[in-house]
């Protein structure tokens, strides 16, 4: 048993030289039409952390047949993380009235003449007249630490001296992990901000959360009789609103495809890198040496390493778009199969009869609505693949000298595992396989050690 406290100050920007610079963050989302509150001092841009930051940690190993061949093991602790600081630093700028960035629409930019590329001496003029507060990124002031609680529950039984058994749930929960979002985008169809006063940018608060929970079952042989090998196998499931890691936009594996500012929740999908089944198999076995046969005989056929490495899983959530004016933009799904059923000869993985364009607004370009495609609703291509090597160490002048030759061979079926499917339905590809994992690679080495 244990516990731990942590604490977490704020992020604060200080200048480094004479030229000013500071992290510039309003106080608070007010209401829905995005009126926030004043600037914040930037010497306290938004609160240290509040909580009461305790992680209890809890572990326990159980013997019950008192023959040390079963036991059952099981563990809970709640675990804090600091905020990333990546997050925060578009939030610093020279002063109120230049931002680190500012973002136009496609009707802004007409009616500013902002033609690409852009330069800061034709946007600082634009800001300065129209009296617009820009800033590129805006932080809830009561923002709190991240944390997860983690769970363990499983068995592990020795089922011969060389041969174990394990299998476990493994599951855990992210709590008041860091979301971005863009705040006060223009309305798709009128083009006109909620708050015209205020400009748009990343929003950064504490409302994702995730959850990920397993089955995982491990079958391992220690070495003996010339032979070590593992079996393992996963289920999982993981949540999350955008992605699942906790960093944000900075870091990980954190998406920003919410639709709706205010309905985030809609998009709960399956987290980045989520597995539905995973395999995966090694074996290492060494030819005996034969030790009854004549020298040079035993050294040409004896102590031999053949080694295999075979891996096999589900596919990936696949992320679909629509390319329009308003970033994201999903598609619609209209219905029937999504997945063709022959696309490894034909490399059209998603029917584009199953989906359908959401309209564009004439004045915004964007899409009218947000699509209804989820986030990972529709699984990317399975994969499988096999690799294998073999190994021989030659013992040379009374064993002073070792010569060892090694081939390994990767992909040794010369499986095709697709890796890539073109998920932009106004592309001409939409849907197709664009890339795969590789094929069959052959490698050669040898090496003389003394």
């Amino acid at each position: 048993m244990g516990i731990r406290y942590d604490y977490f100050s704020n992020f604060v920007a200080k200048p480094s030289t004479d030229a000013p610079a500071g992290f510039f963050n309003l106080d608070g989302l007010l209401d829905s039409k995005f009126h926030f509150g004043p600037f914040r001092d930037t010497s306290d841009p938004f609160n240290s952390d509040p909580g009461i930051n305790l992680g209890p940690r809890l572990g326990f190993a159980y013997n019950p047949d008192a023959t040390a061949k079963t036991v059952i093991r099981g563990g809970f602790g709640i675990m804090f993380s600091p905020l990333i600081p990546m997050n925060f630093t578009r939030a610093v700028a020279a002063s109120k009235s230049i931002p680190f960035r500012s973002n136009y629409s496609k009707t802004e930019a007409a009616n500013y003449g902002l033609i690409f590329p852009v330069y800061n001496q034709d946007v600082t003029p634009i800001i300065n007249a129209t009296g617009q507060v820009q800033v590129a990124t805006l932080v809830k002031p009561t923002i709190q630490a991240p944390y997860s609680m983690n769970l363990y529950l499983g068995v592990q039984r020795a089922l011969s001296s060389s041969w174990m058994l394990e299998s476990a749930f493994v599951g855990n929960r992210g709590v008041k992990l860091t979301m971005l979002r863009n705040f006060n985008l223009v309305d798709r169809v009128t083009g006109v901000r909620p708050n015209p006063a205020l400009g748009s940018g990343d929003y950064v608060d504490d409302s994702q959360n995730s959850v990920y929970y397993s089955w995982q079952t491990s079958l391992r042989k220690r070495y003996s009789n010339h032979l070590t090998a593992d079996i393992h196998y996963t289920w999982g499931k993981g949540l999350s609103y955008t992605g699942g890691d906790l960093g944000a936009a900075a870091t990980g594996d954190a998406l920003t495809t919410v639709q709706d500012f205010f309905n985030w929740r809609a998009e709960r999908s399956p987290s980045s890198g989520d597995i539905t089944h995973s395999f995966a198999a090694s074996a290492i076995y060494e030819l005996p040496l034969f030790s009854s046969l004549n020298g040079f005989t035993r050294s040409v056929i004896g102590g031999w390493q053949v080694s295999s490495v075979f891996t096999a899983a589900t596919g990936l959530g696949l992320l679909l778009s629509e390319n329009s004016g308003i970033s994201p933009s999903r598609p619609d799904y209209i219905g029937g199969d999504a997945v063709t059923g022959n696309y490894s000869g034909t490399l059209q993985y998603l029917d584009p009869k199953a989906f359908a364009r959401v309209p564009i607004s004439s004045v915004t370009g964007g899409t009218i609505r947000p699509g209804n495609v989820g986030n990972g609703e529709i699984r990317g291509p399975g994969r499988w693949n096999v690799d294998l090597s073999l190994a021989k160490n030659f013992h040379l002048f009374k064993e002073r000298l070792v010569f060892q030759f090694r081939a390994d061979s990767f992909n040794v079926f010369n499986h095709t595992n697709f890796t890539t499917v073109d998920t932009e339905i106004t592309r001409n590809t939409f849907g197709r396989l664009l890339a795969t994992a590789g094929a069959r690679v052959i490698q050669l080495n040898a090496r003389l050690s003394w």
